[in-house]
């Protein structure tokens, strides 16, 4: 029999203790909140019964579609493959997780016979599949899958095997599109010999993590992605094509470049960015205007690849992402997913133009993104770009982010990000986490993303969660200088230096000389006296003059070493008018004590926090503690 972990709301104690009571009868080793002895850490104890479950059993009831603990425990169940989703009556479980097959019972909540036989055999069956599972990564050798994952290789293999690598893209209205996957020829002989059939296996592994595509038979017209690598004296080349199946003529096609000393990560980093920019365009071809043409296909493509250039290594181009947009829009003016993307690089490219120009970007932002609604009302991105175009910290935008996540959902987590960067921002750190959890389920690869909820677990006080999001992502790409960030910021709560340290020596993680110095100096000054904190603080603030150097960390550095004027200082011109998506660092531990000075309080005024905070009747979490500052009374 299986361990098994229940996730339920309390209010909904006496239907968990049906459940339990069912799931005993089975034989089950089972584990509840009801096993917490007294005086138990019971956040850590919950974490080390997840770990240990085979299968994660939750109760998806009213009371618990807003319960931030189920959502979090839900989250590991889902994203280690051992989800069992049960409901109440006709209960939807949050987006997220709509892609299970939900067990239902009564209204009641009675656990009948065909109930708990149900239940027994989804548990056997996520049971058996991490058995498998096991094997599979014991065979592996010194090849290393995220756990994630572990499952959907072999799940992706016999796929292939059975029905010829053909999936079918669905959105919520029904079918997208179909793909098939071609071959990758190895062009030079300088590629290793493994290289094609890896991309090949990553590439199937990346898509078929998505809870949107399916296998099986499809209507409509078929496309077939397949490519190319090339090698020279030190890079590597994959190039990506896509091409009508039965007419195999070439509509699109991208490229990317990875070292060649990287050969061994490079298909798993090419597969994540590809996978990706498929997702995007092939999703976006379903419109409620009908499906759109190969020309006007390519150039949403070639959006997408700009939107997602952190995947292949590059910086977003927003001009180029909005000539795309335009371009494609004047092709197929009644594609309402062209408009938001029109939308989305306008308000992008409002960053660093001039006063006009940007005044003339944010009127086209607005002017694309209501056409875009005008078209379908449904279109999460469209209400994405609305609430960055109002002010930030205030009810009216997070009204469209609210809107953004209640329509249908996107194709890039997006409208996810977007939230949870909001919540984030005012200090609402447990439904921020939620939400960046529900972007990872949708682009599980993705620096950004996986940063974003690295960051918001730490500053939730969650560091540990935190460090080990960061692991498998810096295995895949070292270079992701959002996630060394992290590890560093995080040492300056926890104390864990090591992971730190390592970040700021690896030459990968794009620090410069003084950063490194003055991090370094800052992370000793912990266990010195006032002249080594003095002269640290000094550090941080030459290098906080130098504005490529600046950045959220140094914020965290400074209120760490109780330098709080000058850490409000550097947030104030940091999150200024513009804002900043590392808003977030104001609520991390580290600036606990910072939080109860007057520059604090002065600067979330400026920022419009307390207004927001006022205005919303919700108070940001630190203010809920029992120790809070004595100014959160003034909140209401």
């Amino acid at each position: 029999m299986a361990r098994v972990f229940l996730s339920y709301s309390r209010q909904d104690r006496a239907i968990a203790e049906s459940l339990a009571s069912a799931l005993e009868k089975a034989g089950h080793i089972l584990w509840w909140d009801r096993n917490l002895e007294g005086g138990s850490r019971f956040a850590s104890e919950i974490e080390a019964e997840l770990e240990r479950a085979e299968a994660v059993v939750v109760l998806w009831s009213p009371h618990s579609l807003k319960s931030a603990w189920v959502q979090d425990e839900a989250a590991e169940g889902r994203d280690s493959g051992r989800l069992v989703p049960v409901a109440l009556g006709d209960i939807k479980p949050p987006l997220g997780f709509r892609q299970f097959h939900t067990i239902a019972l009564p209204a009641r909540g009675i656990v009948s016979a065909q109930s708990a036989t149900a239940i027994d055999a989804a548990i056997a069956k996520i049971a058996g599949q991490g058995a498998l599972a096991a094997k599979a990564e014991s065979s592996a050798g010194a090849r290393r899958w995220p756990r994630r994952r572990l499952g959907m290789v072999a799940l992706a293999g016999a796929l292939v095997l059975a029905l010829g690598s053909l999936w079918t893209w669905r959105d919520a209205e029904g079918e997208s599109a179909r793909l098939a996957l071609g071959q990758f020829a190895a062009l030079s002989p300088q590629v290793p010999s493994s290289a094609a059939a890896a991309l090949r296996e990553e590439l199937l592994a990346a898509i078929g993590t998505d809870g949107r595509i399916e296998v099986g038979e499809a209507k409509g017209d078929a496309y077939v992605a397949g490519g190319s690598i090339r090698a020279s004296s030190d890079r590597l080349r994959f190039t990506l094509h896509l091409a009508r199946a039965d007419q195999s003529r070439q509509i699109w096609a991208t490229s990317f470049e990875q070292p060649l000393a990287e050969a061994d990560v490079a298909p798993r980093r090419v597969a994540a960015a590809a996978s990706t920019l498929l997702r995007c365009g092939l999703s976006g071809r379903s419109d409620p205007g009908g499906a759109i043409g190969d020309e006007a296909l390519a150039l949403y493509l070639n959006y997408c690849a700009e939107y997602w250039a952190e995947t292949a290594g590059r910086t977003m181009s927003a001009t180029r992402g909005l000539d795309f947009a335009r371009r494609l829009v004047e092709i197929e003016p009644g594609f309402s997913r062209g408009w938001s993307a029109r939308g989305r690089m306008a308000s992008w490219a409002v960053r660093g133009a001039s006063p006009a120009e940007a005044d003339r970007l944010r009127m086209e932002a607005a002017e694309a993104a209501r056409k875009a609604l005008a078209l379908d009302p449904r279109n999460s991105q469209g209400h994405e770009v609305l609430a960055a175009l109002e002010p930030r910290n205030s009810l009216a935008r997070e009204r469209h982010h609210q809107r953004s996540v209640s329509v249908r959902p996107g194709d890039c987590g997006c409208e996810h990000v977007g939230y949870g960067g909001f919540l984030a921002g005012v200090g609402r750190l447990s439904e921020a986490i939620v939400q960046f959890r529900r972007a990872r389920d949708i682009v599980p690869l993705s620096v950004s993303v996986n940063a974003s909820l690295a960051e918001s677990l730490h500053a939730a006080g969650r560091s540990d969660e935190a460090a080990r999001l960061a692991a498998p992502i810096l295995e895949i790409w070292p270079g992701a200088r959002q996630m060394h960030e992290m590890l560093v910021r995080t040492a300056f709560w926890s104390g864990d230096k090591a992971a730190a340290r390592r970040s700021l020596a690896d030459p990968r993680s794009h620090f410069t000389a003084a950063e490194r110095a003055a991090f370094g100096a800052a992370l000793d000054a912990g266990s010195g006296g006032a002249p080594t904190r003095d002269a640290a603080v000094r550090r941080l603030t030459a290098l906080a003059s130098d504005p490529s150097s600046r950045s959220s960390l140094l914020v965290t550095a400074l209120g760490a070493l109780g330098a709080h004027r000058e850490a409000m200082q550097l947030a104030g011109e940091m999150f200024g008018a513009a804002g900043s998506p590392d808003q977030f660092v104001l609520f991390e531990p580290a600036l606990e004590q910072t939080r109860r000075t007057a520059e604090f309080w002065a600067l979330a005024g400026r920022l419009g926090l307390v207004r927001y905070w006022r205005e919303s009747r919700i108070r940001p979490e630190f203010c809920r503690t029992k120790d809070a500052p004595a100014q959160c009374r003034a909140l209401g």
